[in-house]
């Protein structure tokens, strides 16, 4: 069925052909029944995001990004709110959820991204995952992350070259590597430059708005 093949993002259709069924699905205001693509396609059109993080503007923006990403696809997101405190049975709980609800694949965002415990779950569980800035990228998954050493010197450099000497740095939360490789960026900027590091100028965060 042509219409299927277009809705389910099918290679196999011609790129006329799925203009002239796009164009009539927008004509005819057609809604696809979720459970029947997903019965068809052998997936469940679900994807789920786990996420445990004090910033606001960061989970908003990581929000966005992944509904936009999967409505362009035709997917649907799950969010699960999940404390990197929780002890293994409400872990087993988490995992039992996930498991259940059929999910295609699961966006693991720091700090769970870091967190072994979670992560050995997901992986008896035998879950697809992608995580968003882990410690070390998984030998057989999928991580997306930056480079926080080179992100925190290029920064600092900036500052630098505009004349400033006395740098303040704000550090991010303990319980996250990022944090560490950061403040390496910026060590390693501020010694290149033969500027010292005033430990006064330097206070512990969460990365939260609050703390800087």
């Amino acid at each position: 069925m042509t219409v299927s093949r277009v809705l389910n993002r099918r290679e196999s259709v011609k790129e006329s052909t799925r203009e002239k069924v796009e164009e009539a699905i927008q004509a005819l205001n057609y809604r696809p029944n979720l459970l029947a693509r997903s019965l068809a396609g052998g997936k469940s059109l679900f994807i789920g995001l786990i996420f445990n993080n004090p910033s606001n503007n960061y989970l908003g923006e990581l929000l966005v990004g992944t509904l936009n990403r999967c409505r362009e696809a035709g997917h649907h997101l799950v969010i699960e709110d999940f404390s990197t405190t929780a002890r293994d049975k409400e872990i087993d709980a988490l995992i039992e959820r996930i498991s259940g609800a059929g999910l295609d694949g699961v966006i693991v965002a720091p700090p769970i991204s870091e967190d072994e415990a979670i992560l050995s779950k997901l992986r008896q569980a035998g879950l697809k995952t992608v995580l968003i800035a882990p410690r070390e990228p998984p030998a057989n998954g999928v991580s997306v992350s930056i480079d926080d050493v080179a992100a925190a010197d290029r920064i600092t450099q900036y500052l630098i070259d505009h004349g400033h000497k006395r740098i303040a740095f704000v550090i991010g939360a303990t319980d996250q590597s990022s944090s560490r490789r950061r403040y390496r960026g910026f060590d390693l900027a501020m010694a290149r430059n033969g500027l010292s590091v005033d430990d006064n100028l330097v206070q512990q965060g969460d990365y939260t708005y609050r703390s800087g």
